[in-house]
């Protein structure tokens, strides 16, 4: 039944890292409830420092801090740190780490718009690190081993010895988390939601979103998908490939993703709108300030600046 199908479905979800994390923090707090909410606010804290850090690469320090103030202000983030159970509590911190990653990989910038790599191994490993946390918390996080993949195949001659152990890992793990989901998939024929899986009618679900669903994320990955078909047009007039152009593609992938992967509950249980109060919202929200980076970045870079 459906119900039987959504109660295994919710038990087979949690990933490795969850329970791995959740056991750690068990043996470590007890059945001390305040010392678990210490630990998410702590991993809110780390949050909201490392989306400072990347905010502070394109605005004024003051702006950044205004715009986390406002993220802070976002209903959702009450359905993530007023719980205890959320994956959304331990992906919080996996992707501070990514930010922590991407902040050390992007710190310095070519005037044209490609990035300069600024002391890529440091930056890479907690990028690592941080998907790797993540993709054993919950399924919507495997679209970042596209990003790891693009760096490995990129950047392999710049992999220091302990880069190359902890890829590895990665693969591995990433390998693993893949095959069990295919196969709970091949088995169940519902997704992790109790929803009946139907390629067709699920990308059906996905589009009808963009004119049913929140108009913030749809529009935000309209701006990403316009972003990354100028860049690469632009890089075909060049014949070249940039960093800028597959930062693009990667970002418009990975939240056109977020919409496919819960476009089934969406439809099922909430009239295709992300609820606001609610832990789905996380990372998919962050595509709003992520958009309004990108374009404000590509608008400095491409239009013509006036001498004073």
């Amino acid at each position: 039944t459906r119900k039987e199908s959504s109660a295994a479905s919710d038990v087979y979800k949690r990933q490795p890292s969850y329970w791995a994390i959740l056991l750690f923090e068990t043996i470590i707090f007890g059945k001390n409830t305040a010392l678990y909410y210490l630990a998410r606010a702590i991993f809110l804290s780390i949050f909201s420092i490392s989306l400072f850090k990347i905010f502070t690469l394109y605005f004024h320090r003051l702006t950044s801090f205004m715009l986390i103030v406002f993220y802070l202000k976002m209903p959702f983030l009450g359905g993530i740190f007023n719980r205890l159970g959320p994956g959304e509590n331990y992906s919080t911190f996996g992707m501070s780490l990514i930010f922590l990653g991407v902040f050390k990989l992007l710190l310095l910038k070519k005037q044209d718009g490609d990035f300069e790599i600024s002391d890529f191994n440091k930056g890479y490993q907690l990028l690592l690190l941080g998907s790797l946390i993540n993709l054993g918390i919950k399924q919507n996080w495997i679209a970042n081993s596209l990003g790891i993949i693009i760096l490995l195949f990129i950047y392999k001659g710049k992999l220091n010895k302990a880069s190359k152990i902890f890829s590895s890992i990665y693969l591995l793990y990433f390998v693993l988390i893949m095959t069990s989901t295919i196969i709970f998939l091949r088995s169940s024929n519902v997704d992790f939601y109790g929803t009946e899986i139907n390629l067709l009618n699920r990308i059906i679900y996905s589009f009808e979103f963009l004119y049913k669903g929140n108009i913030e994320i749809s529009l935000s990955i309209i701006v990403l998908f316009i972003l990354t078909v100028l860049n690469s047009v632009k890089d075909y007039l060049q014949k070249k490939i940039s960093a800028r152009s597959i930062v693009y593609f990667y970002i418009f992938i990975r939240f056109s993703w977020e919409v496919f992967f819960y476009s089934g509950v969406l439809v099922t249980f909430f009239d295709y709108k992300f609820p606001w109060w609610s832990n789905y919202n996380f990372p998919i929200y962050l595509s709003l300030p992520v958009a309004g980076i990108l374009s404000v970045s590509y608008t400095h870079l491409t239009l013509p600046t006036t001498p004073y």
